[in-house]
């Protein structure tokens, strides 16, 4: 998880302060706060007013900690995954289904079940102090989504649980998304659902990924035509496009109209969702970039296409 990291705001000693850290990492300081009382991971110096600074050392350990969260190492492993010796011993005794991840699962299906909002709100944010939203989007969220939508395939009456879980998404997701987008100084990406595909759920889950990722992000909505994205692009000034589709709707599109609006276009397209057995080779055909919130490295394209060194 490499980083370009700013030489401004950087002390004499070489220390940063933790608004710079944030930004170098993409972690919140609500985060780092907690990951230095609780666990111990991390002992920044101090000023003499008591504000943090962090050395180039400490926010190595950062994306150390980032890299083991990411492979589903709960933070309560973290100290003894960061020791050599103890690293694969962590990792083969965590997975996603194990430790932290499944009481967190376990809380908010429970809260689910029983429409408690209040439970489920305090669940989620207390999975989201400790982790990136990437992170808790991957271990959480979307395979507390693929439970209950397995209910409901097995018995339909179950869908009001998942119609609960799923509204309440959308306002947290919409809550988030504009609490925070005034702290992300990156490049713009504009978002938007593919023509045909009504739900924004996943859109809102892509977008405030990617804003936490450090980049601006102008979101459309669901279900928009290409010939208005074409307008969108050029009077928003977008250094790239993200697209959210299913695998039917992408592979209709791919007839004709995604590789028509790649040529139209002067930036980067991308693609986030499921592709689609067969889809992947067709989409690097077109000029097509994939991404996926379901693995580490999903979101990357977007840095190494966007924020690389000059």
């Amino acid at each position: 998880m490499g980083d370009s990291t700013p030489s401004a705001n950087v002390n004499e000693a070489g220390l940063y302060p933790i608004r710079t850290v944030a930004t170098i990492t993409g972690v919140k300081p609500v985060t780092l706060r907690a990951w230095e009382r609780r666990y111990g991971l991390l002992q920044p110096q101090r000023t003499p007013k008591g504000h943090r600074m962090y050395s180039r050392a400490d926010v190595e350990r950062i994306h150390t900690i980032l890299d083991l969260l990411e492979e589903g190492i709960p933070i309560s492993q973290v100290p003894n995954a960061l020791n050599e010796a103890g690293k694969q011993t962590a990792r083969e005794a965590q997975s996603p289904d194990a430790g932290a991840w499944l009481g967190y699962r376990n809380r908010m299906l429970e809260a689910v079940l029983d429409f408690a909002e209040g439970t489920l709100e305090a669940t989620h944010n207390d999975a989201l102090a400790l982790y990136p939203m990437e992170v808790v989007n991957r271990y959480l969220i979307l395979p507390l989504l693929r439970d209950l939508r397995e209910r409901c395939w097995e018995d339909y009456e179950n869908d009001v649980y998942l119609r609960f879980f799923r509204a309440y998404l959308r306002n947290k997701l919409g809550e988030r998304l504009l609490h925070h987008r005034g702290d992300t100084p990156g490049p713009r990406l504009l978002v938007a659902g593919l023509p045909g595909e009504p739900d924004d759920l996943n859109l809102l889950t892509l977008a405030l990924a990617v804003q936490d990722r450090g980049f601006r992000v102008i979101t459309l909505g669901p279900d928009l035509p290409l010939p208005l994205l074409r307008r969108a692009v050029t009077e928003s000034h977008a250094e790239a496009l993200v697209l959210v589709g299913g695998p039917a709707t992408v592979a209709e599109l791919l007839e004709d109209g995604l590789p028509a609006l790649v040529r139209d276009l002067a930036i980067p397209l991308f693609l986030a969702g499921e592709s689609g057995e067969g889809l992947d080779a067709r989409l690097a055909e077109a000029g097509v970039a994939p991404l996926s919130m379901d693995t580490a490295e999903g979101l990357a394209p977007l840095d190494e296409r966007l924020k690389a060194d000059p």
